[in-house]
């Protein structure tokens, strides 16, 4: 019964999340993840440095990491030099 009061509750009063809503903040969240994917589907930076935070570190799955967000910038184009992105 619990579960079912934890859903009445975030229904009919929503989380305020430093002057967001919770649902849109994670719709701004979804939508980063679709712009970071197209980019690399359409092989175009179209915002690479609004995307990541001038001190962000991307780690890849196998390993290898880019510190700032110019530096995940020039990894991604380096990287649509020489590979493609077919689907996600």
């Amino acid at each position: 019964m619990a579960f079912t009061s934890s859903i009445f509750l975030f229904v009919c009063f929503p989380l305020w999340v430093g002057g967001y809503y919770l649902v849109e903040l994670l719709q701004k969240r979804e939508a980063a993840v679709r712009r970071w994917f197209s980019m690399w589907l359409d092989k175009a930076d179209t915002g690479i440095e609004q995307l990541f935070a001038p001190d962000a570190v991307y780690i890849e799955s196998w390993g290898p990491e880019y510190h700032g967000s110019g530096k995940i910038k020039l990894w991604f184009e380096e990287w649509n030099t020489r590979g493609t992105v077919e689907r996600w």
